[in-house]
């Protein structure tokens, strides 16, 4: 706690420092949100419905001065829950908390991880970091949120901090230490390269990116390379617009441990290719659909859980088990205020598949209320003690149903 109190103190001592009354911008702004889920879980790993209630708060602080700027964000995620409720297999992508060179202690209470708990509360400094601009471009030094690709539903490049498909909320990218430079080239071109610190600045834990985009013949193009836990990621991606059609393409291979000892049976390409149209009924219907192939996965279901022990699953954020994947999905306004949404990505392989429909009403200003729920189809695994024989991918999963609240200050 002794640190957060004085980057708080910090923050709120720049803001005094440089304040003027001159200034068109306020020089310390404060921001802040409180999310509520509660969720009810069928899970096939057991004959209990599990029942979660997830609060997250979040306080955020902007300060402004000229060509300066500093942003920091605390967040605390209170858990409360009622027999054992499962997640995902997604779960077993690598955590992004493996980027930040040093960190607050994250479990409040109970004071170290305990899955078991029915009663938890974590912390995060989620941002706390300066960016410069200047006549060369823009620097960006400390905790800072940093994603990568321009695909919908599943991004190959973005292996840093990525979400997976059946995540609730990603409205805020998770934070990681990093320092980031970003220069123009042209009039749509940009060169951006970057350090990201892993635990205690360890070389073999952190990564370092460098990214060219540029314009050309209608076309965004961005070229990529990533080095990432000994491991090497050779990407691109490509967007444009044909016929009022929105069309995009990424892909990224990934060369495993090949700073340290090059595992190339482990070495994997993803692609991921797609478009979207808004659709001139209702208020609009903006529909999408992408195809992704994951070299990392298996299209042997027996293969779906040894496989995670391997570096895609370990190092690069991969969750999903198969190879080839169907995902469309779409978004409207039912009314001003009633927006719905769907997705649903199709494992092609096995023929299951996961559906994500939500509804959400602003009920007030800055107020919003949902529900929703993941749904699982797929033939069901069968469990033999700690045994699993998965049958499809998505029968792997528990189906969720819950409701939520989003209030912003």
């Amino acid at each position: 706690m002794k640190v957060i109190k004085k980057l708080i103190f910090c923050a709120v001592l720049m803001g005094m420092s440089f304040n003027s009354a001159r200034s068109a911008e306020p020089l310390l702004r404060f921001k802040s949100f409180y999310k509520g889920f509660v969720m009810g879980a069928d899970s096939p790993l057991s004959s209990q419905d599990g029942v979660l209630f997830n609060n997250k708060f979040r306080l955020e602080t902007i300060w402004n001065k000229k060509n300066l700027r500093g942003e920091l964000a605390y967040e605390t995620n209170i858990l409360a829950r009622k027999y054992n409720f499962l997640t995902a297999p997604s779960s077993l992508a690598s955590s992004s908390l493996s980027y930040r060179a040093y960190d607050a202690g994250r479990y409040l209470f109970p004071r170290t991880d305990n899955a078991d708990a029915d009663f938890s509360a974590t912390q995060n400094i989620d941002r706390a970091f300066f960016s410069l601009t200047a006549d060369f471009g823009d620097l960006y030094i400390g905790r800072q949120p940093i994603a990568f690709g321009m695909a919908k539903a599943v991004n190959p490049t973005d292996v840093l901090a990525p979400y997976d498909f059946a995540a609730l909320d990603t409205e805020e990218r998770m934070g990681v230490d990093a320092l980031r430079v970003k220069i123009p080239i042209g009039l749509l071109g940009e060169f951006d390269g970057g350090i990201v610190c892993g635990g205690h600045f360890k070389v073999a834990e952190s990564a370092a990116f460098l990214r060219a985009k540029i314009y050309k013949s209608g076309t965004d193009i961005t070229l990529m390379a990533q080095a990432f836990k000994n491991n090497l990621l050779l990407g691109a991606d490509f967007v444009r617009s044909i016929g009022g059609a929105g069309l995009w393409l990424e892909a990224a291979h990934t060369y495993a441990q090949v700073f340290s000892e090059h595992l190339k049976e482990e070495d994997f390409f993803r692609l991921s290719v797609g478009a979207d149209y808004n659709f001139q009924f209702f208020s609009g219907v903006l529909g999408f659909i992408e195809y992704h192939y994951n070299g990392a996965g298996s299209s042997n279901e027996n293969k779906y859980i040894s496989q995670t022990a391997k570096t895609a699953f370990t190092d690069a954020g991969v969750y999903l088990l198969s190879r080839h994947y169907l995902i469309p999905g779409f978004s409207t306004a039912i009314t001003p205020l009633i927006s719905a949404n769907m997705s649903a990505i199709y494992n092609l392989n096995d023929s299951s598949a996961y559906f994500t429909p939500r509804l959400e009403y602003n009920i007030a200003s800055n107020m919003y209320l949902g529900i929703g729920a993941n749904i699982s189809i797929g033939k069901r695994a069968l469990y033999a003690g700690s045994l699993i024989a998965p049958n499809s991918e998505f029968g792997l999963y528990p189906d969720y149903y819950y409701s939520s609240i989003r209030l912003y200050f």
